[in-house]
């Protein structure tokens, strides 16, 4: 659990996540893997046995899921965040038919709209969501997938 906190409590991290608070504690990690251990379509991402982010489909209970994912800015530029949800996607597809997933990225963050360009996210439009790292609205361009 201590990786978790000082993988996704660092500013660059928590700053481009909105359910994320600041400063993360060992204590959000005992809840938020609570939370989260049950289910299917929440999973961690390791390289060599160790933590170095994570990858979630949350379910709307409308038919649809929102893409989530981070990776430790130590890991970023090299591929991990786009082949986990690529593999995410993939095992939900063959439970879930149609799979429509929505994203969404804070304005400026251009290396998460490119993971999502890349796993075949169409842009949809801009919005506002509120960043409980930053404590404020933050503006977002929003995505669809539809598998």
């Amino acid at each position: 659990m201590t990786r978790l906190v000082e993988l996704i409590g660092t500013p660059e991290v928590v700053n481009n996540l909105s359910q994320v608070p600041s400063p993360y504690t060992l204590k959000d990690a005992e809840e938020w893997l609570a939370v989260v251990s049950g289910e299917k379509f929440n999973l961690n991402i390791f390289l060599d046995d160790a933590l170095i982010g994570a990858v979630a489909l949350s379910d709307n209970h409308d038919g649809s899921y929102e893409l989530g994912y981070w990776v430790g800015s130590e890991y970023w530029g090299c591929g991990y965040a786009t082949e986990a949800a690529a593999g995410l996607l993939e095992f939900a597809a063959a439970q879930i038919n149609p799979l429509n997933v929505s994203a969404s990225v804070f304005q400026g963050n251009y290396a998460s709209a490119n993971v999502l360009k890349k796993l075949g996210f169409n842009a949809t439009g801009e919005g506002e969501v509120f960043s409980l790292s930053r404590q404020e609205q933050v503006a977002t361009k929003k995505y669809i997938y539809k598998g």
